[in-house]
């Protein structure tokens, strides 16, 4: 029996380790000498899990959407998931005060972990790292995940679930939670899981962080009611999709034990903590969009657009692009920059948009459709339209 024992563990550590070889190993880029009054504890392993937002599948251009510390505790068998608001504001060594979740787009994981160490004094031994296409396979992998979802929700999940598809080439309803969905318990798929987790338009951003922990501990059971063979199955097509420090052997290490781990007491927090924290507006490092949507174009000649009828992309011909069902241009090709501030310009081309929509159902939303994949890129975006409630108005409303 000890024999056979042996045998099937060495070739569940073969397969373990074949596998695990597939995923996208990544050290830090910097190195940083770590502070003396950060802590750590041995035997306790805490791992940065972080989410970024990149529109575009292995890009290195993104935010830290979410990140979730999990600590690993043997002695006092807990698992522990600690969500970092991604407002909180901190220093980023090397770059001075802002958000913490400009970190990881100045410096990648290695940049964030230090700027965590340095203002938490939490010591991180390793990260993973996924964006939103991954997210969405690791959820996928495992069938899905089950999930409390209030109808008020559902909207804002579907509206993400379209602009993913937008950037997947799919079309725009295409996996959408049923509109007539009153509210209760569903099982959400990758896709619908991303959306949900990504809602910050109901509550405030510490419900959404809730949400995305929700979300963690609900893939979490998932994996506790799942046979070895579809763990397995799961982990072999997922870890591809994972950018991390951990070395194969201590990854190998981890999925061996992850059934004792799984059987901890799973503890949620929270950082900052309730009464730790307060509300503030920075002047600085503040991003703002400014729309002009005023078919007089008046804000993009105050920005030095001398003739906007002679511009190559305006927020009129954004909106004949949603009209028509057209794809939409790379941001790229239609924001410009004045004194530090972004604007999408526009043109007499808006004029006859306003006719158009006067026809066309639902056109209300069309206006914050396009607007919605550039909000987790600005603090502030701002929108100038005509002073008449015409359907325009309406929009920007």
């Amino acid at each position: 029996i000890l024999i056979i024992m042996a045998v099937a563990l060495a070739g569940v550590y073969a397969f373990l380790r074949t596998t695990i070889a597939q995923t996208n190993y990544k050290p830090y880029e910097t190195s940083y000498e770590r502070q003396a009054d950060v802590l750590t504890q041995k035997g306790v392993t805490n791992i940065l899990l972080i989410g970024t937002d990149t529109r575009v599948a292995g890009s290195n251009d993104a935010r830290s959407d979410a990140m979730i510390v999990v600590s690993i505790n043997p002695y006092k068998r807990k698992f522990v998931m600690t969500s970092i608001m991604r407002d909180s504001y901190v220093t980023i060594p090397g770059y001075g005060e802002n958000r913490i979740n400009e970190a990881y787009s100045r410096g990648g994981a290695a940049l964030l972990i230090q700027t965590i160490e340095e203002n938490y004094k939490l010591g991180i031994d390793y990260y993973a790292q996924v964006d939103f296409f991954s997210f969405v396979d690791v959820i996928d992998a495992f069938g899905g995940v089950t999930i409390n979802v209030e109808q008020a929700e559902v909207q804002w999940i579907n509206g993400y679930i379209a602009e993913y598809n937008q950037v997947s080439g799919v079309a725009d309803r295409d996996g959408f939670v049923d509109e007539q969905f009153a509210g209760g318990q569903i099982t959400l798929t990758g896709k619908q899981a991303l959306g949900y987790a990504r809602i910050r338009k109901i509550g405030n951003d510490f419900a959404r962080t809730q949400r995305q922990r929700t979300v963690m501990n609900a893939l979490l059971e998932k994996v506790k009611k799942a046979n070895v063979v579809t763990i397995y199955k799961a982990v072999e097509s997922i870890l591809p999709d994972i950018s991390t420090n951990i070395s194969d052997s201590k990854m190998c290490s981890l999925l061996m034990q992850s059934v004792l781990y799984l059987n901890y007491d799973m503890v949620q927090a929270r950082v900052p903590a309730d009464g730790t924290w307060s509300n503030a507006i920075m002047g600085a490092n503040q991003e703002v969009l400014a729309v002009d949507f005023d078919s007089q174009a008046n804000l993009t000649t105050c920005f030095g657009v001398e003739d906007p009828a002679a511009v190559a992309v305006t927020i009129g011909h954004l909106m004949m692009n949603r009209l028509e069902d057209e794809e939409m241009p790379d941001p790229s090709e239609f924001i410009r920059s004045r004194n530090g501030v972004d604007f999408i310009p526009s043109s007499m081309m808006l004029s006859a948009v306003d006719s158009k929509l006067r026809m066309e159902m639902g056109s209300e939303k069309m206006l914050a459709g396009i607007l919605e994949s550039l909000r987790g890129l600005y603090d502030y975006i701002i929108v100038d339209t005509c002073p008449s409630l015409g359907t325009l108005t309406i929009s920007a409303l």
